[in-house]
């Protein structure tokens, strides 16, 4: 872990821990959201729970990968990855991700390189290399021969496994942070992802689950067996695809669109409402009562930590006076009001909670500093000319 250089470096670090922390109260968030790094404390002795190095952790390509020793250079293939690496408090170790319009939320998401070719979709192998990263973070997105390639230029490459359960999700952001030397961070990552998660399902246990039906454009609906389809159950919804056979990622015929009859839609917010088979859904209760709730697909279909928010989502949407509880437990900062959209055809909406309305956030759609943003501008001001160049 890179050191701090200076005494007075030292003391506005730790000033800017303490007020952090009294900023985001409990929760713990914001701190590993901002880049606070978990690796070290701010006087440069190590965490009681800091990672150790070697570690080997065999992937989803049955190849055991060794990391020798603490990552400073870190490439994200994929935007979850990027997702998961600022969550953990590790963003100012990525030096190459996919920076689009799918990791525009991340701020600071343009500072790394680019690592995505020309068609805008695959991997620039050559850039990755050229980045000499002590390590690179390939979700299961990512080709194999990708993978393989890389490997071949002899890179250190982690292959992950899909990710199909919220279990799948909390044990690649604890791997994340084990494989990058940020295990503090991962686990307090955790820990909020399931207190707040907890406490949805606590919520919405007992009451009535309404039926659901998650189009993703094109004819195209949530199934069974998928990580989406694990988001409206644990929001307190009940999939009808899912109940109607369709397993994965498939098509729902129109017919049975309107013989199950949904009484909600989650709609991603880039979709547009055009490429819902109209015909087929303007005869189901969702759009008849304008029951649809739009969810920012960079988290729903991110499996990243910020999973939580699409959940809270859905289940304010579904049982709107059962989450009042949970929020009346929570910080103004942690909470989110439901607003009623007036498009068109009006629907009723929910706001997704980004990390504008988490605790120690800022301006909407790009997570700031919050109340200490010229504070903590100094320090990262200040680290950023003692860091050595990547």
């Amino acid at each position: 872990m890179r050191r701090v250089r200076s005494t007075a470096l030292a003391s506005l670090l730790v000033l800017a821990a303490v007020s952090l922390a009294l900023t985001a109260g409990l929760s713990g968030v914001a701190a590993t959201q901002h880049g606070a790094t978990a690796k070290q404390s701010a006087i440069g002795r190590p965490s009681p729970s800091a990672c150790t190095f070697p570690v080997t952790r065999t992937d989803a390509s049955g190849a055991a990968v060794t990391v020798d020793a603490d990552p400073s250079r870190v490439v994200a293939l994929a935007p979850s990855a990027a997702q998961t690496m600022w969550d953990v408090g590790a963003r100012d170790e990525v030096v190459g991700m996919p920076v689009s319009q799918y990791t525009s939320y991340l701020d600071g998401y343009r500072r790394p390189t680019n690592v995505v070719s020309a068609d805008g979709f695959s991997v620039d192998v050559e850039t990755v290399v050229n980045l000499r990263p002590d390590l690179v973070l390939a979700p299961n997105v990512t080709p194999v021969a990708t993978v393989q390639k890389l490997r071949e230029a002899g890179l250190t490459v982690y292959h992950f496994r899909k990710a199909r359960t919220l279990d799948d999700v909390y044990a690649k952001t604890l791997l994340t942070g084990r494989l990058t030397g940020n295990c503090e961070g991962a686990s307090e990552r955790v820990a909020w992802m399931k207190r707040r998660i907890g406490a949805v399902r606590e919520a919405v246990k007992d009451e009535p689950r309404p039926s659901v039906v998650y189009p993703l454009g094109g004819g195209i609906v949530v199934g069974s067996n998928t990580f989406l389809d694990e988001l409206i159950r644990a929001g307190g919804g009940r999939n009808l695809a899912a109940e109607a056979g369709v397993s994965g990622y498939g098509e729902l015929n129109p017919e049975v669109v309107v013989e199950r009859d949904p009484q909600w839609l989650v709609l991603n917010d880039a979709l547009p409402r055009s490429a819902l088979q109209m015909a087929a859904y303007n005869r189901t209760t969702a759009i008849r009562e304008n029951q649809t709730i739009r969810v920012n697909p960079n988290y729903a279909n991110q499996p990243g930590p910020r999973v939580v928010y699409p959940i809270e989502t859905i289940a304010r949407a579904l049982h709107p006076e059962a989450m009042a509880t949970v929020d009346e437990t929570r910080t103004p900062a942690g909470s989110v009001t439901p607003s009623v959209s007036t498009a068109t055809t009006p629907t009723v909406t929910t706001s997704s909670a980004s990390p504008s309305t988490a605790p120690g956030t800022s301006a909407p759609g790009q997570p700031g500093f919050g109340l200490l943003a010229s504070l903590l501008a100094m320090v990262v001001a200040l680290l950023a000319a003692t860091r050595r160049h990547r």
